[in-house]
């Protein structure tokens, strides 16, 4: 987002505004999706387990 917002102060030639609002909304997605999708994947894996009993 960084980078997007440098090319946005240097004007249209390097970033439109419309792929600046795309790259937004990517990110605002993924930011909410990936700990949803990941959470739901670690419950699926097999518990490991921690101590060891004789």
């Amino acid at each position: 987002m960084i980078v997007m917002g440098k090319g946005l102060s240097l004007g249209e030639w390097a970033v439109s505004n419309q792929v600046f609002a795309a790259m937004v909304v990517v990110s605002a997605v993924t930011s909410i999706l990936a700990p949803i999708i990941l959470r739901s994947l670690l419950n699926k894996l097999p518990e490991i387990p921690t101590g060891v009993s004789n």
